[in-house]
């Protein structure tokens, strides 16, 4: 988890697509210390526990952290004082709390995190809907930021089961909620649905942006989504319009801080990339499949595709070699990719002219 830890408790449930939330009365209330030192049973049913110091009233959220397969919730002044509610749940429709509207996530099923005891503005300042390129862990979103009771809902593609697990380090302490990587739920997706364009379409008609060595034309409607921090190589990730389906389709360009005759070799090509990337699943999991390479052209120079699934997700790998610098471009969407996100894809990488 990046930290030293002083101390960690976990629980870890696994699949089982049939789960219903559960009421307060039927959850019996844990310390943090029973859960490490009696492990309940594997399940992805409703839990509800309480850690086993609480040194605030109201704990103050500082970070929330979402990475492939993990939500960490970072305290910054102890632990929250109250219980804490975990409630997988069929579906992604939540009802946000003393408003009644109702809204509904990306994946097909759901898990509702409620914290009493904490508060989430004091301290926060990003996103509070964030899209997540993860496995099965698809979307994390606030719903509720109240009188010390905070509310997150994810959005999960695939079974909603989860571990948890909850440390303190110097300076703060975090929860964190981890979305076990299922296998591949769907078939590997033909490359050919960009090669058959030779990974070229119409160029959007908006103004060209600058990014490392190249620009590219953004499609209309598509959303910056301003995640570019979890990887070293992400540079950019668009999310794609809503009525596209399959949420959340992401659009990412990864420029890699590597020398390509260096790492790979001098005789490296893009296709003999895309195949060691196809094999080591840089950037997916290792329960991920992928399809054989494809070759086709990107901003006049030589560029290999596969298409990948894992866990709910499928998508593609584009890599591509220019002066010894490798360049990604994925594609990916939450249990599948629709043709107007493909024709779109291809007309952003038909943009693409390289400045140097």
């Amino acid at each position: 988890m990046g930290v030293i830890a002083a101390l960690i408790v976990g629980v870890f449930f696994f699949a089982n697509r049939q789960n219903h939330p559960q009421s307060n009365a039927q959850l019996p209330v844990v310390s943090a210390a029973r859960i490490g030192a009696t492990p309940l049973a594997p399940s992805c049913t409703a839990f509800t526990f309480k850690l086993d110091k609480p040194t605030v009233p109201v704990a103050v959220i500082r970070g929330l952290r979402v990475s492939s397969a993990d939500v960490a919730i970072q305290f910054m002044n102890g632990a929250p004082s109250g219980r804490i509610d975990i409630r997988p749940q069929t579906g992604t429709k939540f009802t946000v709390s003393r408003v009644g509207i109702a809204i509904t996530l990306g994946g097909s099923n759901g898990i509702l995190v409620s914290i009493h005891g904490a508060d989430l503005h004091s301290a926060y300042s990003g996103p509070t809907d964030i899209w997540n390129d993860g496995p099965n862990l698809v979307e994390v979103r606030r719903l509720q930021d109240l009188e010390g009771v905070v509310q997150l809902a994810l959005g999960i593609n695939g079974p909603a089961c989860y571990s948890v697990a909850y440390e303190t380090y110097v300076g703060g302490s975090s929860l964190h909620l981890t979305i076990p990587v299922s296998a591949p739920l769907l078939a590997t997706p033909d490359p050919s649905r960009l090669t058959a364009s030779k990974c070229s379409g119409p160029a959007p008609g908006t103004a060209q942006r600058q990014f490392g060595n190249y620009t590219l034309r953004f499609s209309p409607d598509w959303v910056d989504t301003g995640n570019d921090r979890p990887t070293e190589s992400r540079a950019l990730e668009l999310a794609a319009p809503a009525a596209y389906g399959n949420r959340p389709i992401l659009f990412q360009l990864h420029q890699f801080p590597i020398e390509v005759a260096t790492s790979f070799g001098s005789a490296a090509t893009a296709h003999s990339i895309a195949a060691k990337m196809a094999a080591s699943h840089p950037l997916m999991s290792d329960k991920a499949v992928a399809s054989a390479i494809a070759d086709c052209t990107v901003g006049r120079e030589t560029a290999a595709v596969f298409g990948y699934a894992d866990g709910g997700q499928v998508g593609f790998w584009v890599w591509m070699v220019h002066k010894d610098l490798l360049h990604g471009i994925r594609l990916v969407g939450a249990g599948g990719i629709s043709d107007q996100a493909i024709q779109d894809a291809l007309g952003m990488m038909g943009s693409i002219g390289w400045t140097f």
